[in-house]
């Protein structure tokens, strides 16, 4: 049925089919429908452009057909897009990823992403692991080439300049890359120091993306409830028997509660909100002294 036949039907029904409103909707229709077929041919010539390439038609019909944004993509930003990424050794399955992923790259410079390129090239992770990186995560080609080595540096050092494992980090936390900095190290510092944790626990875990009252109120309900452990003379490291970062952070509040700390969800949450309120004082005095 074609979208305009309700709108009819109500105006007949309401006696409203005056001459200026027949030709209001006749106009109404007219522009939809040569927006329909602009649309479509817009689609067409990205279809041909693609075909070019050797992308996989089919699939490459779903994409256009599946987001909006590709009405306002010429086929020449498209193209530019696809030659740049090319000339960095992205496959067309490489790029067909990134495209279906994030197809607002193609309304950004060409040189911008050049330039993001090159920099992530100057922090000398192999090639083939940076690009299944950028593929998995294509919203580290958008971030501000800044950015870059700014961060980088500091995320080698937590994981002993292990670039392999910097690249998993990325991959699974890509947010700590554009979200702000003094936070994410604040958090850091946090799990490090204060729960006693190792770096590598980072790469199976998305806590870094959590708000620091969270990562606070979940760890301390499991210090007071007595389900978190710390290094001593008498416990080694070794010996501890602390659950999982993932299982503490990346957690509903039900699993987390019933499966992880062993209380239940109404104890969780009445805690949670007291604890947001001793929080919130603490913040308070600090503000006080500061």
């Amino acid at each position: 049925m074609n979208k305009l036949t309700p709108i009819l039907k109500l105006l007949n029904q309401s006696k409203l089919h005056l001459k200026y409103t027949r030709t209001s909707i006749f106009y109404l229709h007219q522009n939809y429908s040569s927006s329909l077929k602009s649309n479509n041919q817009l689609v067409e010539k990205h279809l041909d452009l693609l075909k070019q390439y050797n992308f996989h038609k089919p699939s490459m019909e779903t994409m256009l057909g599946s987001n909006e944004i590709w009405n306002k993509i010429s086929p020449t930003q498209l193209k530019k897009t696809i030659e740049v990424l090319q000339s960095y050794k992205f496959s067309v399955n490489d790029i067909s990823d990134i495209l279906k992923a994030a197809p607002d790259l193609c309304s950004i410079e060409t040189n911008e992403i050049i330039a993001t390129l090159e920099a992530w090239l100057t922090c000398q992770f192999i090639t083939d692991k940076l690009i299944d990186m950028l593929c998995v995560q294509p919203v580290l080609l958008k971030i501000d080439k800044e950015l870059i080595p700014e961060r980088i540096p500091t995320y080698l050092l937590i994981f002993n300049n292990n670039r392999n494992k910097l690249i998993l980090f990325l991959k699974l936390c890509p947010e700590v890359m554009y979200e702000n900095f003094d936070d994410i190290i604040e958090k850091y510092n946090y799990i490090r120091h204060t729960m006693g944790l190792k770096p590598k626990e980072l790469l199976n875990s998305r806590v870094l993306c959590s708000d620091l009252n969270f990562i606070k109120t979940r760890h301390t309900f499991l210090d007071r409830s007595g389900q978190f452990q710390y290094k001593t003379k008498d416990i080694p490291e070794e010996q501890l028997q602390n659950p999982t970062l993932n299982s503490i952070f990346d957690t509903t509040d039900r699993m987390f509660a019933e499966k992880i700390a062993k209380m239940s969800v109404k104890e969780y949450e009445t805690f949670s909100s007291y604890y947001a309120q001793e929080l919130a004082e603490e913040d308070g005095e600090s503000d006080l002294e500061s």
